[in-house]
């Protein structure tokens, strides 16, 4: 993805926008029924949410630069969130890889295609 389309897309943001982001990912997330869903909505949803929050804290940053910045805005997109963010990140990427190791085992009839539903029952 290129930047101009992840600007075009966020070019008003601020925490209160991001936690309206994060509510509606909540949302979805929790209706999750199965793996391909899950996998679906971390590609697809979580992916959104993690551009908004990157764009967002690079864009205060920016403005900090240039003496233009928010001091509240600033404080939470590079410094109170940062690192729980990175670990929701982290934690994303690491249910997506076991999802994948899941497909590939499935694939080449390792486990069952029900044992890799079992946490949605």
């Amino acid at each position: 993805m290129e930047p101009s389309e992840v600007t075009s897309d966020y070019s008003s943001y601020s925490s209160k926008k991001f936690e309206l982001k994060r509510d509606e990912y909540k949302a979805i997330f929790e209706k999750v029924s199965n793996s391909e869903e899950l996998n679906r909505v971390i590609l697809l949803n979580f992916s959104e949410l993690s551009n908004f929050y990157i764009y967002a804290a690079q864009n205060e940053f920016q403005l900090y630069s240039e003496e233009k910045f928010h001091p509240k805005e600033c404080y939470l997109f590079n410094y109170a969130l940062a690192n729980p963010y990175k670990d929701l990140m982290l934690l994303h990427r690491d249910v997506l890889l076991q999802l994948q190791i899941a497909t590939y085992k499935l694939k080449g009839k390792v486990v069952s295609k029900e044992s890799t539903h079992i946490l949605y029952r």
